[in-house]
């Protein structure tokens, strides 16, 4: 469950988190269960008739454990998402993330950590890009820590101009959420930046273990997206 748990934090896909978690495991599994067969077996040596029975029974019970487990514990846990109390805990947010984070408008602190542990954190270092302009992409991102500057290159100038500074809780990359297609910006780290990365299927996931909290989510996304159409009409407006 917990080779489960890491996988899928790295995935974000029950199917490759499950296939990685059973071929990682089945080893210490199948050789585990047979050596406490084998040992419970042993007990048919005895003259005692309870002591044989007792040992042939552990024995039976080991053999079908290990069937089960390799293969009823996968689909369960294809259906649920395993998120740890110590997890919970150690789950630290800025308070700049907690306050003024659009994307967590309406939940509470402890439903806020259970999205960041549903989703893929990222990690980047100062100069580097969080996102390429140009490249394909299909995710959303929610910076957590550090600041990055959102940077567009203009043909005319063969210049890079600096359209926005994010902090702690800005929201970049939701288009391609809704709308995968290339990036239109990029985004670079000015300091060291960790940030959470969600996309739509993420989304639907957290919808399905967490009806309340994805809901919330999808109200707040469609909000962000509502805001920043808006945005972009005034300047273009404004152009005109």
């Amino acid at each position: 469950m917990n080779r489960y748990k890491m996988a899928m934090q790295e995935l974000q896909n029950s199917h490759a988190a499950v296939a990685v978690a059973v071929h990682d495991e089945v080893r210490p599994v199948v050789c585990s269960s047979f050596a406490l067969a084998g040992g419970f077996a042993i007990c048919a040596v005895s003259q005692f008739i309870p002591v044989i029975q007792f040992g042939l029974l552990s024995a039976a019970v080991m053999l079908i454990a290990v069937v089960s487990e390799l293969l009823i514990t996968p689909i369960l846990l294809q259906s649920t998402q395993l998120i740890t109390l110590w997890d919970m805990i150690g789950m630290k947010l800025q308070d700049a993330v907690v306050k003024s984070a659009p994307f967590f408008d309406g939940l509470r602190p402890w439903s806020r950590r259970k999205v960041c542990l549903l989703g893929r954190m990222n990690e980047k270092e100062a100069g580097e890009f969080a996102v390429v302009q140009g490249e394909m992409g299909k995710s959303m991102y929610l910076l957590l820590e550090g600041k990055a500057d959102v940077i567009g290159h203009d043909e005319t100038s063969k210049k890079d101009i600096v359209f926005a500074t994010l902090n702690p809780g800005g929201i970049f990359g939701e288009i391609a959420l809704v709308s995968p297609g290339p990036r239109s910006a990029n985004v670079k780290a000015t300091e060291a930046i960790k940030y959470l990365e969600i996309d739509w299927e993420g989304l639907k996931r957290i919808q399905k273990i967490y009806p309340h909290i994805g809901g919330q989510l999808f109200l707040n996304l469609s909000r962000i997206l509502g805001e920043r159409l808006i945005h972009t009409n005034l300047m273009l407006f404004k152009k005109a």
